[in-house]
């Protein structure tokens, strides 16, 4: 007869451990039938549609790559800079990648949205894999909370759109971060191997955004911490570096500025420190802040990118400076709307079923999220797992910073989702070890 405690002793025997492996590929065949459904319902009306048409520049930027053959952000019709050519303005990654999306599929651009899709979740599923393998125990468990984001619309949103270039990192972030929590276990060659995937996954985060670089760092200290090969944590910082050295040396190359950021960051920062910010922050329902873009530059002719740049920056500074009374309000209605809000505030290009069902996406993000940071302090306290929690504090703070510091809106919050399940389900599997094991 079964009853509640003869599954409960099931659950954490080692028949269930032997057994359970055929659990991942039901988790697999879940995560790609809700992936595949909501691709379905966002990609209806796409057959007439091009490269330009993905938004936020990131289509135009691609298409330029192809059509001049260098790294160049169109502006035109953009008032003040529409005659200054913009190479550093956006981070390699996405537009490279959707470029060579464009000639694979031969200008199909449903095709072309197939393959975003369905190549970004490989390092998603082969983090989820690595942690599986990993779980002490209550693998069951494990899986249902890294299912858990497969039921959030959000994160579906995340993993199928092309507009944004958090869509575009989102599953190097899982990786990367799966990858440091496993690495106790990972030995002999196959760590080796763990260390090239862990450092690429890293240089790509950054060269998609480069407001990322803080959690780059962030996860790269944590990898050199566990890491008790020498060889190991110098191949690594070498392999990290080799991304902001080349993106800086290109910088340097094309617009005569060796620098890690985008000619992008000033005007980002100064978009989040104004006068007139309060009163337009956060936007209204399906609002969007572009649209005050041009009234913080008024009138003002730039010869340069960087000049573009350093005007936006210093204008940006100064107000932090003399006005920091504002900009501690600021700075607590953009922690609200990244950490609390339950509104989306500022993510469009959603389909009509998406925005449908938004009020009870956003509440079970914000629960996995709230839930995820608690049990990450909690654990500080009890002495528990404490170097996994402080680690996904720390990304989850670095995340944050760039925008807290800017202007925050909830579809930046969004690469949180699923690594904020992950921590759950690490938590229940993974026994009492943590990352200061060594190896």
């Amino acid at each position: 007869m079964t009853t509640p405690a003869n599954l409960l002793r099931w659950l954490t025997s080692n028949k269930f451990e032997l057994s359970s492996r055929r659990f991942f590929l039901g988790y697999f065949g879940f995560s790609l039938t809700m992936i595949t459904l909501v691709f379905c319902i966002s990609a209806r009306n796409e057959r007439s549609l091009h490269l330009e048409g993905i938004t936020n520049d990131l289509g135009a930027t691609a298409r330029s790559i192809e059509i001049l053959g260098r790294l160049e952000l169109p502006m035109r019709g953009k008032p003040f800079i529409d005659t200054v050519p913009f190479y550093c303005a956006r981070m390699p990654f996405p537009p490279y990648f959707l470029r060579d999306l464009d000639k694979i599929s031969d200008g199909r651009f449903l095709l072309l949205h197939a393959l975003k899709v369905y190549l970004l979740l490989l390092p998603l599923w082969l983090g989820a894999w690595l942690l599986y393998k990993r779980a002490k125990h209550r693998q069951l468990i494990l899986l249902v909370c890294l299912m858990l984001p497969f039921l959030i619309p959000d994160f579906l949103y995340l993993v199928v759109t092309l507009q944004i270039e958090e869509a575009y990192f989102y599953s190097f972030l899982i990786l990367a971060l799966a990858l440091v929590l496993c690495s106790p276990a990972i030995k002999g060659s196959s760590a080796w191997l763990s260390m090239v995937a862990f450092a690429l996954s890293i240089d790509l985060i950054y060269l998609s955004k480069s407001s990322m670089r803080l959690t780059c760092a962030v996860l790269t200290v944590a990898w050199v911490i566990t890491d008790k090969s020498i060889a190991r944590r110098i191949v690594v910082c070498l392999l990290f570096l080799l991304a902001p050295l080349g993106w800086a040396l290109h910088c340097d190359t094309v617009s005569g500025r060796f620098t890690f950021g985008s000619s992008f960051d000033g005007f980002n920062l100064h978009k989040g420190n104004y006068a007139q910010f309060l009163d337009r922050y956060p936007p209204a329902d399906g609002g969007y802040m572009d649209k005050w873009d041009y009234s913080i530059n008024p009138y003002h002719q730039f010869s340069s990118e960087w000049a573009y740049n350093d005007y936006h920056m210093a204008l940006a500074k100064q107000f932090i400076l003399y006005h920091p009374k504002i900009d501690a309000i600021a700075f607590l209605r953009k922690f609200d709307v990244f950490f609390l809000d339950l509104r989306d505030i500022g993510s469009g290009h959603r389909s009509d079923l998406l925005s449908k069902v938004d009020p009870v996406s956003m509440l079970l993000f914000r629960l996995t999220l709230w839930s995820a940071l608690l049990w990450s302090i909690l654990n500080l306290f009890i002495k528990r797992h404490r170097a996994a929690s402080l680690l996904f504090l720390c990304v989850a703070l670095s995340i944050a910073a760039p925008y807290l510091a800017g202007f925050a809106l909830t579809h930046q919050a969004f690469t949180l989702i699923f690594p904020s399940a992950m921590m759950l389900g690490y938590f229940y599997s993974a026994g009492e070890d943590d990352l200061t094991q060594t190896r």
